[in-house]
Parts: C-alpha cells; sequence; structure tokens
C-alpha cells in the first residue's frame, strides 16, 4: 500500500542549477510512475530537495541568514508538476545535510525530512534555533514558493518510521542512546499554523 520511489540526486546542484536537462527528465519518470497509480508515495534522494542551509553554502533567502537548497530538483520539479507534486505524494526523504532537519509546509506540499546523523561529523543546526524557545519550530518564509516550519537538531541518531493508512506515518528520531529526541506525524504537516512535521522532545 505504498510506492517508494528512489531518485538519484548525486549530480543535482544544490545552489546552481547543473544537469538540469537530466533532471528534468528524471522527474518526468518520477511523474510516469506517480500517473500509474494513486497509491500513496514517498519519494527517497540524497539531497533533499527543499532544505535549508548556511547561506553560503544555498540558494539566496533575501536577508535572512540561511540559504535554500535543492535548486537544481526545485526547478526540474517546477518544470515537470506544474501544478506541484501531485497529492498521493506523503513524504520526501533526504540525507546530504549532516543533521536532522524537519520541514512542514501546512499541507502546501509534502514534508521533507532530512536525516544525515548517522555517522560522520555532524554541522550545526540551521535556521538557529530562538534562544527563549529552542525547541519551537522557525517559520521560514518563502521556500521555494511556500512558507515552511523547521525544526532540526545536530545530534547523532536514526529514524524509526512506522507506515499508517491512505500513506500517512509516523516517525521517532531516536538518538545513540535510543532516547527519543524528536516525534513526527506526516497528517501534522497539514495543519495551519506554526507546526512543523515533527516536534523535538
Amino acid at each position: 500500500d505504498l510506492d517508494i520511489i528512489a531518485i538519484d540526486s548525486t549530480d543535482a546542484g544544490d545552489a546552481v542549477l547543473y544537469a538540469l536537462e537530466h533532471y528534468v527528465a528524471v522527474y518526468r519518470s518520477v511523474a510516469d510512475l506517480l500517473g500509474q497509480s494513486r497509491t500513496p508515495a514517498w519519494l527517497v534522494t540524497h539531497r533533499p530537495i527543499w532544505g535549508v542551509v548556511k547561506k553560503i553554502k544555498g540558494s539566496p533567502a533575501g536577508d535572512a541568514p540561511y540559504g535554500f537548497i535543492n535548486l537544481t530538483q526545485q526547478t526540474a520539479i517546477a518544470t515537470v508538476f506544474r501544478d506541484g507534486l501531485p497529492s498521493h505524494v506523503k513524504g520526501v526523504f533526504s540525507g546530504h545535510m549532516h543533521r536532522f532537519q524537519a520541514v512542514g509546509f501546512a499541507g502546501k506540499r509534502p514534508p521533507q525530512l532530512s536525516v544525515g546523523t548517522g555517522g560522520t561529523e555532524l554541522a550545526r543546526v540551521i535556521p538557529e534555533p530562538r534562544l527563549l524557545a529552542p525547541r519551537q519550530p522557525i517559520r521560514v518564509p518563502d521556500l521555494d514558493g511556500f512558507d515552511g516550519h523547521v525544526v532540526g537538531l545536530s545530534e547523532f541518531g536514526a529514524l524509526d518510521v512506522v507506515v499508517g493508512e491512505g500513506g500517512t506515518w509516523t516517525g521517532i528520531f531516536r538518538g545513540i542512546d535510543n532516547r527519543p529526541l524528536a516525534t513526527c506525524d506526516s497528517r501534522w504537516a497539514a495543519e495551519a499554523g506554526n507546526r512543523s512535521v515533527c516536534a523535538l522532545e
């Protein structure tokens, strides 16, 4: 009851367009697969489609102290899916960034989870948490056209995911001592307000 579509994003330029024609062709193949069935689907790809990174590593985000990735995949998706990804895409899962980052889009697009926490040197959390409310989501305006709500951690760990009905899913991000560090629920992403797809413990 779930399709998982793996996308090789090795050569997709993060902050510059690179191999765009190739990735337009890749996402046309993804569109063909998604068009064959309304079965709920996840996209799994090394580079996140919608990630928030250091300003110098991403495409510009105005005066904000961060930048956005992945420009190549974002442009390819906009070329192939004029109205955005189909509603039966229920999540995008990736690595690439050496930290945990979860983005919810209030139902405008599927949530994006990046789990690059398996063993290499960790990067700091971007965007930086609020000093007085470090566990609260950060509203990130205009992340490729839509506001996102982001939480992140710079902790080693793994994400355990359980599939529910209709492609919904829940997950727990656990640290190296198996302690829960974040709880996730795909249904939260469709809610209005300032909620991300994950909540930090």
